[in-house]
C-alpha cells in the first residue's frame, strides 16, 4: 500500500538541491545476517530503505547516480564514487573522528594532533554560527574561515605523519575530501 509513496519521496529527492545520506547496521527479528539501514533526507523528505550492505551499489541504490545536488555523509567509503564538487563530508562525523584521535590511549604526538584538529574545528563551528547570528558580516567571515582553513590544513598535513595508522589515514581523508 505505502510503495507508491515511497517511490515517489525517493523521486522527489532527486530534484533537492542537497541531501544528507547515513547508513548504520540493522539486525531484523532473529535474523542473523546483518543488514543496513539506509537513510537520504532533504529539507522535507525522508527516504529509508533496509538492504544487504553497506557497499557503493547499496549507496547508488538510495542515491541516484545521475543526482546533480549535493550529498552530505559522514566518510564512509560507500560514498567514494560521488563527485568532489558534490560531495560534502559532515562536519559532525568529522568532528567526532578527531576527537577519537585527541583522546588516543597512547597520547604523545598522535593526541597533540588531534586536539589541535580539534580546536580548529570547533572555531569553525563557532566562526560559522557567529555568521549565522550576524555578528560577523561576509567579509570578515571569510577572512575567518581561510585563516582557519590555513591552519586546519596545516594541522591536517601533520596527521598524515603520525605512527596510528587509523588516525594518519583520516587525516590523509580529510585532505583528499578537501
Amino acid at each position: 500500500m505505502l510503495t507508491p509513496l515511497h517511490q515517489a519521496i525517493k523521486q522527489a529527492l532527486k530534484k533537492a538541491p542537497l541531501i544528507h545520506a547515513d547508513e548504520t547496521s540493522h539486525h531484523r527479528n532473529d535474523e542473523q545476517s546483518l543488514r543496513w539501514f539506509w537513510l537520504v533526507a532533504s529539507n522535507d523528505l525522508v527516504y529509508e530503505q533496509i538492504l544487504y550492505s553497506r557497499s557503493t551499489s547499496s549507496a547508488k541504490k538510495v542515491i541516484d547516480e545521475n543526482y546533480a545536488g549535493i550529498v552530505v555523509s559522514d566518510l564512509c567509503p560507500s560514498y567514494n564514487w560521488i563527485a568532489a564538487d558534490r560531495h560534502q563530508l559532515c562536519w559532525a562525523n568529522v568532528k567526532r573522528n578527531l576527537q577519537q584521535m585527541a583522546d588516543y590511549s597512547g597520547g604523545g604526538h598522535t593526541a597533540y594532533i588531534g586536539k589541535h584538529l580539534c580546536l580548529l574545528t570547533n572555531a569553525i563551528f563557532h566562526t560559522r554560527h557567529r555568521y549565522e547570528q550576524s555578528d560577523l558580516d561576509y567579509s570578515q567571515y571569510l577572512h575567518r574561515m581561510r585563516r582557519l582553513q590555513k591552519s586546519f590544513d596545516h594541522w591536517l598535513t601533520k596527521g598524515t605523519d603520525v605512527m596510528v595508522k587509523r588516525y594518519r589515514g583520516r587525516c590523509q581523508l580529510l585532505i583528499k575530501h578537501r
